[in-house]
C-alpha cells in the first residue's frame, strides 16, 4: 500500500519514489525508481531537458530545428532557470560561445511573449522582477497560439541570452546568426537501481537520484531554534526627555554664569568671590554633560565606542563634582580663616590661594582616576537577559543583552573615589559649622552649604538604591540616576545663585550700610550692636588718619618694598616686611575689616564679656 501511495504522488523533480518489485529470480527483489530521462546530448534541470546547439542559425531556423527534435526554442520562466542555463552551457562558454537564441519575441506594438512552450506570458525578466503579471487566459499549456510555422507577420525583434551579462539582448530575427538552446519536458522511466538477493545483500546497478540532489533526512524534520543576540539599549524617548532636562539645566547654568560676570563688581557679588562662583558653574556644567553621556553610550553596541564614552562620562562627572564643591568649600574656608578664628592673622587670603586649594583637590582626583585606568584598565562585558520569542518567526529566539564597563578590583577604586568625595563633603560641613555665627550674608554660605550637602547625600543614597534594584533595566536605571543627578545639580545652583540674584534685584547699587545692622550673638540671645559698631567706626577713622600720617612720614616705603601693618589699635611703618598694596576698594575694605576685628577684641577686653561681633566692610 505504501508503494502504491508513493506512485500516486506527482513528483516534478528529476526523480520519483523508490519501489520494490519481485525480481526475475525467485527470492530476489528489485529496487526501482522513476528517473527523468532526456536522451543523448540533452542536459537535465528540474523537469526539463535542454540541448545546446553549437551551429549558428537564424531565429526561424533555430525554432524549426527544436521542433524537429520534439521540443521548442528555449523559454526562461524564472531567475533560477536563467542561472541554470548559464551553468549548463559552461562547455560552450569555455569555447567562446556565450550567446544563444531564446524564444522571446517583441511585436511591432511592443508586446513581449514566448513563442515556444506552454507559457506565453513573460512573468520574469532579468531587467525587473515581475514586470508582467501572469494571465491565466493566455496560459493554456494545451493550446498552441502560434499561427503558421514560425512567426506572425507583426513580429520584428527577437532576443538572445547573453551569458556574460546574464541578461537578454534584442536583435533582428533574420539579419544575424547565433547558436541556440532547445527545451523539452523530461520523460520518466522506471529503472532498476539494485537487487536484493536471498542473502539480504543489495547489488547496486545505478545510484538513486534524490530530489534536489540532497540526501533526505532519516527522521522527521525538526526546526531547531536559532538564537539572535539583540542589544537592549536605552529607549530613545527616555534619552531625549532626560537630555532635554539636562539642556534646561545647562541653560540655567549659563544664565548664572552671565549674571556672575555682569555683576561681579557689585558689592554683594564681589564679597561672594565671583571667580570661585564661576568654577562652581563650570563644575555643574560638566555634571550636566555627564548625565547625557550616560545614555549616549547605550546607542552603540561597538565595545570600543562604548568604553570610550563611559570613560569620558566618569572623567566629566568626577572633575565637575570636585570643581563645584571644592570651590564652594574653599570660599567657606576663607571666611573661617578670616572671621571665625579668635586671633586673626595678618596674611590676606586671596583668590589665588583658593585656586591653589581647588587645584589640589582636582589633582588628587585626577591622580586616583589615572591610576585606576592605567593599573586596572576597564573592559566591556555583557549580561544576558531573559529570552524573547519572535512573533513573526517562531524558530528564532531573541537573546537580549546589556553592556557595562568593569575592571579588576573596581570596588576598591570606586571606594577610594567615593571615600575621597565623602571626606570633601565632611570638610565642607565642618567649615559650615565653624562659620555659622558669621552674619554677613554675602560672605557666609554656611546654611546654603548645609542644604547643598544634605541634598547631595540624600539624593545620592536614593540613586544608589534605585540602581541596585534596576540593574537589568537600562532605560529605567538611566532615567532615575540621570534624573536625580540633574535635579541635585540644579538645586545646588539654585541654592547658591538665586539668593544673590534676589539681592541684586533689590539693591542694584549694593546693600546700603544703614540696612546692614550688625548683630551680636550672646548667651542671652541676639541683640543689636549698633553702639559698639559706632564706636568701631570711630576707631577705624582714627586709624585711617594715622595711616595717612605714616604715609607722609615714610614716602619711600612703597618704592623700597615696605608697607604698613596694624596690631591691636596701633599702625606702624615696616622696613623688613613687604605687603601687598592695592588701591582698590576691595583691599581697603579688607584692611578695615581686619582692623575692626582687632578693635573688637580690644572692646571685648574692656567689657570683660565674650561676644561675637558682626564683621562689615565700610
Amino acid at each position: 500500500m505504501l508503494s502504491e501511495a508513493l506512485e500516486n504522488v506527482n513528483f516534478t523533480g528529476v526523480s520519483g519514489p523508490v519501489n520494490f518489485h519481485q525480481g526475475e529470480r525467485i527470492g530476489t527483489t528489485n529496487i526501482t525508481q522513476l528517473q527523468a530521462q532526456c536522451g543523448e546530448g540533452w542536459k537535465i534541470h528540474s523537469s526539463y531537458c535542454y540541448l545546446f546547439v553549437a551551429s549558428q542559425k537564424s531565429w526561424d531556423e533555430a525554432d524549426r530545428f527544436c521542433r524537429g527534435e520534439g521540443g521548442f526554442l528555449v523559454s526562461i520562466l524564472s531567475e533560477d532557470e536563467n542561472e541554470a542555463l548559464i551553468n549548463l552551457g559552461h562547455d560552450q562558454i569555455s569555447r567562446g560561445i556565450n550567446q544563444w537564441w531564446v524564444s522571446l519575441t517583441e511585436s511591432v506594438a511592443g508586446d513581449l511573449q514566448w513563442s515556444g512552450g506552454p507559457e506565453r506570458k513573460v512573468k520574469w525578466s532579468p531587467w525587473e522582477q515581475g514586470i508582467l503579471k501572469e494571465d491565466d487566459a493566455d496560459n493554456n499549456p494545451d493550446e498552441d497560439k502560434r499561427d503558421g510555422d514560425i512567426l506572425s507577420v507583426d513580429l520584428k525583434t527577437c532576443y538572445i541570452l547573453d551569458a556574460a551579462l546574464k541578461t537578454w539582448l534584442p536583435v533582428k530575427c533574420t539579419s544575424t546568426l547565433y547558436c541556440f538552446i532547445c527545451k523539452k519536458r523530461a520523460e520518466y522511466d522506471r529503472l532498476v537501481l539494485a537487487t536484493l538477493n536471498v542473502k539480504n545483500e543489495i547489488e547496486w546497478v545505478r545510484d538513486i537520484v534524490w530530489p534536489g540532489g540532497v540526501f533526505p533526512l532519516d527522521h522527521t524534520p525538526v526546526a531547531l531554534p536559532r538564537k539572535e543576540e539583540i542589544y537592549e539599549g536605552i529607549s530613545s524617548v527616555i534619552y531625549i526627555t532626560t537630555c532635554s532636562a539636562a539642556t534646561c539645566g545647562l541653560l540655567f547654568a549659563i544664565v548664572c554664569l552671565i549674571f556672575n560676570f555682569k555683576y561681579r563688581k557689585q558689592i554683594f557679588i564681589k564679597m561672594s568671590s565671583p571667580n570661585l562662583n564661576s568654577l562652581i558653574i563650570i563644575g555643574c556644567t560638566l555634571i550636566y554633560v555627564s548625565a547625557c553621556m550616560a545614555g549616549s553610550e547605550s546607542f552603540s553596541d561597538d565595545s570600543v565606542i562604548f568604553l570610550k564614552l563611559h570613560q569620558m562620562r566618569v572623567w566629566s562627572f568626577s572633575i565637575g563634582f570636585v570643581l563645584s564643591f571644592g570651590s564652594m568649600f574653599s570660599k567657606t574656608w576663607r571666611v573661617h580663616k578670616v572671621a571665625a578664628l579668635k586671633n586673626p592673622k595678618r596674611a590676606v587670603v586671596t583668590d589665588r590661594h583658593l585656586f591653589v586649594m581647588v587645584g589640589a583637590f582636582l589633582s588628587l582626583e585626577v591622580t586616583v582616576l589615572s591610576a585606576w585606568f592605567i593599573i586596572s584598565p576597564m573592559r566591556v562585558e555583557k549580561t544576558y537577559l531573559p529570552n524573547k520569542d519572535m512573533e513573526i518567526d517562531s524558530t528564532v529566539i531573541l537573546q537580549p543583552y546589556i553592556q557595562y564597563c568593569t575592571s579588576d578590583h573596581q570596588e576598591y577604586w570606586e571606594g577610594a573615589l567615593y571615600g575621597y568625595k565623602a571626606l570633601l563633603l565632611i570638610f565642607g560641613v565642618f567649615l559650615a559649622w565653624e562659620t555659622r555665627k558669621v552674619n554677613i550674608p554675602a560672605l557666609n554660605d554656611s546654611k546654603l552649604i548645609g542644604l547643598c550637602v544634605y541634598n547631595v547625600v540624600l539624593l545620592s543614597a536614593i540613586s544608589v538604591g534605585v540602581k541596585l534594584v534596576l540593574t537589568t533595566d537600562p532605560s529605567m536605571s538611566f532615567l532615575f540616576t540621570s534624573g536625580i543627578l540633574i535635579f541635585a545639580t540644579t538645586v545646588v545652583l539654585g541654592i547658591i545663585f538665586i539668593p544673590k540674584m534676589i539681592s541684586v534685584i533689590q539693591y542694584p547699587e549694593g546693600k546700603p550700610v544703614t540696612t546692614m545692622k550688625p548683630m551680636t550673638n550672646t548667651g542671652a540671645g541676639t541683640t543689636d550692636g549698633s553702639e559698639d559698631s559706632a564706636e568701631l567706626r570711630t576707631d577705624v577713622e582714627q586709624l585711617r588718619s594715622q595711616l595717612k600720617e605714616l604715609q607722609k612720614e615714610c614716602p619711600r616705603c612703597q618704592r623700597s618694598g615696605c608697607g604698613f601693618w596694624c596690631k591691636k589699635v596701633v599702625c606702624r611703618c615696616c622696613n623688613g616686611i613687604r605687603l601687598q598694596h592695592d588701591h582698590d576698594s576691595v583691599v581697603e575694605s579688607s584692611l578695615a575689616t581686619e582692623t575692626s576685628n582687632n578693635l573688637r577684641l580690644e572692646l571685648d577686653r574692656r567689657r570683660e564679656s565674650k561676644c561675637d561681633l558682626h564683621l562689615a566692610s565700610d
